[in-house]
């Protein structure tokens, strides 16, 4: 399956993180690595963000979702669940990108 060209074309962006005492940071998301994770009543693309800090680089787990043939895709990041098979592909597709170097 190919990644929905409107997830594709989010990045690279900025993001907005807010931390427990308040602070707001945006930081540079130059990239992602996705795979899909559908069921029935829901389409997934799920991966990591490369999260990129200025002097630091880091990854962020998350996902995009919509209910099955709506067109708004909504962005998640907390507890997200991924197969084992799904997450070695998403670090195969990390390593061959560089994002380890």
């Amino acid at each position: 399956m190919e990644i929905p060209n409107e997830i594709k074309s989010k990045y690279p962006r900025k993001s907005r993180m807010k931390f427990p005492d308040g602070e707001i940071v945006w930081v540079k998301v130059p990239d992602a690595v996705f795979v899909d994770d559908h069921n029935e009543e829901r389409e997934y693309w799920k991966g990591f963000e490369l999260v990129d800090w200025g002097d630091m680089r880091e990854l962020r787990c998350m996902y995009w979702t919509r209910k099955r043939g709506t067109q708004k895709w909504k962005y998640g990041q907390f507890t997200p669940i991924i197969s084992i098979d799904r997450l070695k592909r998403l670090v195969t597709m990390i390593d061959q990108k560089g994002w380890f170097n």
